[in-house]
């Protein structure tokens, strides 16, 4: 609580905004499929994206984990849920990258395969 209260929230959506552009610019290089677009005076908590097939995901997430940048997946379905496969599949190519992480990487220098 008292860290959400010492909170800036113009300085935070300014900052986040900032990643988020970054992130978005990152994925344009990378066939990489933004799934949000940002919107003024909103404040994102992930960049979310779809890769080309899991094994490009993949790709996403080691380049990320080499780099000391947290990568996740979108969350996982309820256990008990049947999916369709087509749903999974889909899944399987999901990042999220969190917005609120210090990025000190060059990103117009990378390009993933």
């Amino acid at each position: 609580r008292k860290k959400l209260a010492k909170l800036n929230l113009r300085d935070e959506s300014l900052k986040r905004t900032r990643t988020f552009n970054q992130l978005n610019n990152f994925a344009k290089k990378n066939n990489i499929k933004p799934i949000f677009k940002i919107s003024k005076n909103l404040i994102p908590f992930y960049f979310v994206g779809i890769a080309k097939n899991p094994n490009h995901a993949k790709k996403i997430f080691d380049w990320g984990w080499r780099n000391n940048i947290e990568i996740v997946s979108w969350p996982s379905f309820y256990k008990k849920s049947k999916l369709r496969n087509s749903l999974l599949k889909k899944w399987r190519k999901y990042i999220c990258i969190p917005l609120d992480q210090s990025l000190q990487i060059k990103y117009e220098k990378f390009k993933i395969n």
